[in-house]
C-alpha cells in the first residue's frame, strides 16, 4: 500500500473519530439521564459498569466498540491492512443502516431516549456529517487491487 493511500485512509478515520465521539456521549448521557430518572443518581463507576454489564446501556456497545476499533487504528504507527479498512468501512455502514440489525438496534435505542428539541437537532446534525464521512470513507481506495 502506498502511504499517500494509507494517509488517505487515516485522514477519512480522523475525521469520523471526533463525530463518533460526540454522538456516542450525546447518546450516553441521556441514557444515564433515562436510567437515574428510573433508578436514582448513579455515580460514575457504577454508569461505567452499567455501560458494560446492563441491557439498558447494551444497544450502545456497538458504537462503544466501533470507536475502540477505530482510535486502536488511528493509535497504531502500522499501516492499514486492507482486511482492517474493510471491516471499519463495513461496521460503520451497519451500524448507521436501520435495515441492518445493529443499526435496527441503534435506531430503536435513539429513539426511546427522552431528547428535548435541542439535543434532537444535535443528534440529526451528527447523523448526517456521520453519514457524510462515511460516503467519505467508501470513496477512499474500495478496490483491493489499490492495496
Amino acid at each position: 500500500m502506498t502511504h499517500d493511500l494509507n494517509g488517505a485512509r487515516r485522514a477519512a478515520l480522523s475525521e469520523l473519530a471526533p463525530l463518533l465521539v460526540k454522538l456516542h456521549l450525546l447518546l450516553l448521557n441521556a441514557q444515564r439521564k433515562d436510567y437515574e430518572a428510573m433508578y436514582g443518581p448513579q455515580p460514575a463507576l457504577a454508569v461505567l459498569r452499567l455501560t458494560i454489564d446492563s441491557p439498558a446501556f447494551g444497544w450502545l456497545r456497538p458504537l462503544s466498540r466501533l470507536m475502540a476499533d477505530l482510535d486502536a487504528q488511528l493509535d497504531s504507527p502500522a499501516e492499514l491492512s486492507y482486511g482492517n479498512w474493510s471491516s471499519l468501512q463495513i461496521r460503520v455502514h451497519e451500524l448507521f443502516d436501520p435495515q441492518t440489525q445493529v443499526g435496527g438496534l441503534l435506531r430503536a435505542g435513539t429513539a426511546q431516549l427522552q431528547l428535548d428539541a435541542a439535543q434532537r437537532a444535535e443528534l440529526g446534525d451528527y447523523l448526517r456529517r456521520i453519514k457524510a464521512e462515511e460516503a467519505a470513507l467508501l470513496a477512499v481506495a474500495p478496490d483491493p487491487e489499490a492495496w
